[in-house]
């Protein structure tokens, strides 16, 4: 029985609890592997599979307890059981027992694990029946009785035969052997001179006396009277060059006596003298190779048998035959359970053994359809037989393997299956397809080999590249694809499958390269036309809200002129800007941008009106922040303003309505810092003449030009910042200052670490943070730091102090506290740093 269950995990604190978690598959508890085993009936063997899951903890051992059905109470059988296996003693014979384990690790003892009810009997039977094969050697007071093993021991070894005879005119058996013997023959003694006997024969066990075999004919107890007859054929069976190799059948009659022997005798064809070629007292075996004849000689050949009053009859070979080298193809005897295929599990091993027959010898190859044979194959070649021997299978041995004989009259072949009950293969060409910024499509094809048994399902698992262990996504994966999904957007991935059958979780397939966990960027925003001539235009967007989990690589602009219908690529830039050149005046186009990262193209964002390629032209415009301008007397007055107008527009500057004289400026280089210097200028006109020197500009000290650190922030930022959950939050400010300061950004206080989701960037004059995918965690207080080089100064403190932030839920109540506008301080620090800090509170929702 299995039952599946889904565990969820709830985390608690002083606020409450948290949304529960649940495991991404269900754990299964597991019944006994295999039922209690009953070895006899006081003992049997328990087995059982180790726990699916450990409890994060090694298992130490196991307890094992028992009860009788009767009863309720449960014994302790064993506290320290260290493997998957146990043998019980000491039980009752006819009780019925129920036995339970349970898992232990440092934290405890596990659920446990019934089994079945058992009854305790012995699991044997009585043995079979032998069968008598021959009773020969008879005398006047004894004959020898051979018989075989029954075809069943009844499940345990055989202990005794036991030998019984019955007079022909007796009724009654009488048992001829008192001590035990294990032996499969055995001489009966004490006969009655002239008297029949039939015999019989049964086997024990320790279990008991099984049938007896069938009773034997009826055999007389004499001493034998006469020679016996000739064996019943002889045939050749072999021949070669130098050798014949002949076979007969018994006697009919044996005179009264057991065959001793036979004798082989041979004659050339031409003479009448024979020659005996076996040894005086006979063989004791129906076949003969006679040796050292010569090649086409003609001969005859005759046997006769042997018993205790001498040679028999003769039975003459029927012609002549000469020695010669006889050929005949190869043969292979395979036997019907070879033909049915080998099952043997995980662990186990395989022994092919096959006879066959050839002349001449012939040529032995053993092959495997589906691969080379490995290195634990153990091959034996003899003259008549051949065996395959593999050790410690598993299922990479499962296949067919094929037999060839091949000698000079021919070639034959046999396949014998094996299959190996064992766990799956890996599956095959696992690919990564359908890669999102939070998901990923796995597709595989099935384990070349299934171990044996049907695939259950597959179990799929995924692993970050920055960690070692995998993590599990699913165990009840039915097909060949799965969808993983919840995935870390921007973070690198690799995946594993494996197929399960009745036998466990087979070999993994990896992928061999991480999968980042992104798509391509999503459309740019608005497309702009910044300015178009007769062969340019310059375009401007916005970025995309989202770049699919991957930086942006760049973008690309693509043209379409009127009158065709294929878009093609004008350029490729890094930034939101692009001019395209090579235009035709007067010509019309059609403009779109497409972004780009590691996963491809995005959508085309379109122009939304064609251009035309012409010049621009625009009325000049100032663009001017104030009219009027102060400055402390000896300072420098540095004025700029933004002029736009096409064409270029000419820059005059006048003061009270007169031009400006243009003035010279040079850079002195090579002086000492802190020292003091005065300057005087003298003019030289082309004819090489010189004027009189300046005044003296007065003493100067050389000193860098320093600027405090400053900045300046939209008012927007004034109010609490409120962003919903998902969405980005940007921060930025003009930054000025002599030499450019130093930025960074504080939240709480703390300096903020950049991740993927956190974008800083500092330009020449502005400083900007994007965060991404906002949370709950980042609700809080930031700030923006400028440090330069600036002195010692402290600055009063401006504006009131600055707000408190407060969480918002999705219905969000009115803020505990009022939250105030942001703060502009500067103050001063060690040494000669000046910080400057602008506060902002951020609320998120």
């Amino acid at each position: 029985m299995e039952e599946e269950y889904v565990f969820r995990v709830t985390a608690i604190n002083d606020k409450g609890k948290s949304d529960p978690k649940a495991l991404t598959g269900p754990v299964m508890t597991k019944d006994l592997v295999y039922e209690p085993d009953v070895l006899a009936e006081d003992r049997c063997t328990l087995s059982w599979s180790a726990p699916l899951h450990d409890g994060g903890n090694p298992i130490t051992h196991y307890v094992i307890e028992r009860r009788e059905t009767s009863r309720l109470a449960w014994t302790v059988v064993s506290n320290s059981c260290s493997t998957t296996c146990h043998k019980v003693t000491k039980l009752l014979e006819g009780n019925e027992y129920i036995f339970r384990v349970m898992a232990v690790n440092s934290y405890g003892i596990s659920e446990p694990l019934e089994s079945s009810p058992v009854t305790m009997r012995t699991p044997f039977v009585p043995p079979g029946s032998p069968h008598i094969e021959n009773i020969c050697d008879i005398s006047h007071d004894g004959m020898t009785i051979t018989w075989s093993a029954p075809d069943s021991d009844g499940g345990t070894e055989i202990t005794n035969y036991i030998i019984e005879k019955k007079d022909r005119a007796g009724i009654k058996w009488t048992r001829c052997n008192r001590q035990k013997i294990t032996d499969l023959s055995f001489r009966v003694t004490g006969l009655s001179t002239e008297h029949e006997y039939e015999f019989r024969v049964a086997a024990e066990n320790i279990v008991g006396v099984g049938e007896p075999s069938l009773s034997s004919s009826y055999y007389k107890a004499c001493d034998p009277k006469y020679k016996p007859s000739a064996p019943t054929y002889v045939n050749v069976v072999d021949s070669t060059k130098t050798s014949i190799t002949v076979s007969w059948g018994k006697p009919l009659f044996d005179g009264g006596s057991d065959i001793q022997g036979y004798i082989v005798e041979v004659c050339k064809d031409e003479e009448e003298e024979w020659t005996m070629v076996t040894p005086p007292t006979g063989l004791r075996v129906n076949k003969y190779e006679i040796t050292k004849l010569t090649e086409g000689q003609e001969y005859k050949i005759r046997v006769c048998a042997l018993n205790k009053l001498g040679v028999g009859e003769p039975i003459s070979l029927s012609g002549t035959i000469k020695p010669e080298e006889k050929f005949e193809p190869p043969q292979i005897h395979l036997d019907s359970e070879l033909r049915k295929g080998i099952t043997v599990k995980a662990g186990g091993s395989v022994k092919i053994h096959i006879p066959f027959k050839g002349r001449p010898a012939p040529e032995i190859t053993w092959t495997k359809d589906e691969g080379n044979l490995t290195e634990k194959t153990v091959i034996e070649k003899a003259v008549n037989f051949t065996q395959l021997s593999i050790d410690s299978c598993d299922r990479n041995d499962s296949g067919k393997y094929t037999l060839s004989l091949t000698n000079t009259s021919g070639c034959v072949s046999e396949v014998v299956s094996v299959k190996v009950l064992d766990t799956p293969g890996a599956p095959q060409n696992l690919v990564v397809k359908n890669v999102k910024r939070d998901s990923v499509t796995l597709e595989w094809n099935v384990p070349l080999n299934d171990g044996g048994s049907k695939i259950r399902n597959y179990v799929i698992e995924k692993r970050e590249s920055t960690r070692k262990a995998y993590a599990n996504v699913s165990t009840k994966c039915l097909k060949t694809t799965f969808n993983v999904e919840n995935l870390i957007e921007g973070a690198l991935y690799y995946f594993r499958v494996m197929a399960e059958n009745e036998y466990g979780i087979g070999q993994a397939v990896e992928t061999k390269t991480a999968s980042k966990a992104s798509e391509v960027p999503l459309p740019v925003g608005k497309v702009f036309l910044t300015d178009v001539t007769k062969t340019s235009a310059t375009l401007a967007w916005e970025k995309p809200e989202h770049d699919g989990g991957s930086r942006i690589g760049g973008y690309l602009i693509e043209m379409l002129p009127k009158g065709t219908d294929k878009w093609g690529v004008a350029t490729n830039t890094k930034t939101c800007e692009g001019n395209v050149t090579g235009l035709t005046a007067g010509a019309e186009y059609q403009f779109r941008i497409v972004a780009y990262n590691e996963k491809g193209k995005s959508e085309p964002r379109v122009l939304a009106a064609p251009v035309i390629a012409s010049d621009m032209t625009m009325e000049p415009i100032i663009k001017m922040q104030f009219n009027t301008y102060t400055v402390l007397a000896g300072k420098d007055l540095k004025l700029e303003f933004n002029v736009l107008g096409r064409p270029k527009p000419k820059v005059n500057w006048t003061k009270n309505g007169q031009p400006l004289k243009v003035t010279s400026r040079y850079i002195v280089t090579g002086l000492t810092e802190k020292e003091q210097y005065e300057f005087r200028v003298t003019a030289r006109n082309a004819a090489g003449v010189f004027s009189e020197p300046s005044d003296s500009s007065g003493p100067i000290t050389a000193t860098d030009e320093i600027e405090a650190p400053r900045a300046s922030m939209d008012p927007k930022y004034k109010d609490v910042i409120v962003v919903n959950a998902g969405d980005s939050l940007l921060l930025d400010g003009d930054i000025y200052g002599k030499p450019l300061p130093d930025v960074f950004w504080l939240k709480e206080g703390k300096e903020i670490e950049r991740t993927f989701r956190i974008e800083v960037k500092t330009m020449q004059k502005r400083a900007t943070m994007t965060i991404k995918d906002v949370t709950k965690l980042d609700c809080g207080k930031y700030e923006l730091v400028l440090k330069n080089l600036g002195g010692t100064k402290l600055l009063a403190r401006t504006g009131p102090a600055p707000g408190r932030g407060e969480l918002l839920h999705p219905n969000p109540a009115p803020c505990p506290e009022s939250c105030g506008p942001p703060t502009f301080r500067t103050a001063s620090a060690p040494g000669d740093v000046l910080n400057v800090v602008y506060t902002t509170p951020v609320i998120c929702r």
